[in-house]
């Protein structure tokens, strides 16, 4: 499936650019809460010594310790964000793909969803119009190249997906859209995309 391992290459890069950006600037910001949160507890040490009073080392423990749950709360969340961020690029560079490069795209994920070569397929309304009518005939002659049968049929309607395609055979649905794609690889992605982001963190 090259069109969706291509969109994967982009993704990793994407992360591992982003992850040059901010994994000095997350990291440091982590160390200042802990080191801030160190500095308030002597302080609070020294002013109880000062009036003849005790602080209670579960109370120091107590202060540095939620400052270590808040430098990890603030690293997940920036993790979030950063992979939400990653992914609406992958959408951007969808988008932004020529006629011709994002038909070879779509015509690569078609091929490798279509079981039968019977189905019909139903496009998003903005791949009607940006693909045009040749588009299944395109299919039906690749799949006839491979000894398949190339008998695709454009189904006289479209699906409220943002770009792709549903595959129909019978009962059965196959989602080609886009975003369901997106969603697999972000399944499939996000745990080496957090670890990338941090890749440092123990």
């Amino acid at each position: 499936m090259a069109g969706i391992e291509k969109l994967k290459d982009r993704i990793i890069k994407d992360g591992e650019d982003k992850a040059k950006q901010i994994k000095d600037d997350a990291g440091l910001k982590a160390q200042d809460i802990i080191k801030r949160a160190e500095e308030k507890a002597q302080t609070m040490i020294e002013d109880a010594k000062a009036k003849g009073l005790k602080m209670s080392g579960n109370r120091k423990d107590r202060i540095i310790s939620n400052a270590k749950l808040e430098a990890r709360n603030m690293k997940l969340s920036q993790k979030q964000k950063t992979i939400d961020e990653i992914f609406r690029k992958a959408v951007d560079f969808i988008k932004s793909m020529e006629r011709d490069e994002y038909a070879s795209f779509l015509e690569k994920l078609l091929l490798n969803n279509i079981e039968t070569g019977e189905e019909e397929i139903v496009f998003s309304k903005n791949d009607i119009e940006r693909l045009g009518p040749n588009f299944v005939e395109r299919l039906n002659q690749k799949l006839l190249s491979k000894s398949k049968k190339g008998s695709l049929k454009l189904k006289n309607e479209t699906r409220d997906i943002e770009s792709g395609a549903v595959l129909i055979n019978g009962k059965v649905e196959i989602d080609c859209s886009i975003d369901s794609q997106l969603r697999a690889i972000r399944d499939d992605l996000e745990g080496e995309l957090a670890d990338l982001l941090f890749e440092n963190e123990k």
